[in-house]
């Protein structure tokens, strides 16, 4: 894992050393780890069955553990619109502007 510092003194970001795919950050204001979906296994074995999932199927306590409820950073930079039922806020939630 390679750990770069993204803003001085405030922010770290992690990609793994051999691909480069980003796997997370810590953010030293908040106090906070982002990890990233890219880090999580998604294969595994179902019970009872024995065979092996289809490529890319997340366990389900995975799914459970990381399902939203919110949607943040939706102000008017967004690329694209998302219709569901999630409380959509312009930064963090509940700590800025809830977006209609």
């Amino acid at each position: 894992m390679t750990i770069f510092e993204s803003m001085e003194g405030r922010k770290w970001k992690q990609r793994c050393s051999t691909c480069g795919t980003p796997m997370g950050s810590w953010n030293e204001a908040k106090r906070r780890w982002s990890i990233w979906p890219s880090s999580l296994a998604r294969s595994y074995q179902p019970e009872g069955d024995g065979a092996s999932s289809p490529e890319g199927a997340i366990h389900p306590s995975i799914l459970a553990a990381i399902r939203a409820d919110h949607h943040q950073f939706y102000g008017p930079w967004r690329l694209m619109n998302i219709n569901d039922d999630l409380p959509k806020w312009d930064g963090y939630k509940e700590q800025s502007q809830r977006v209609p």
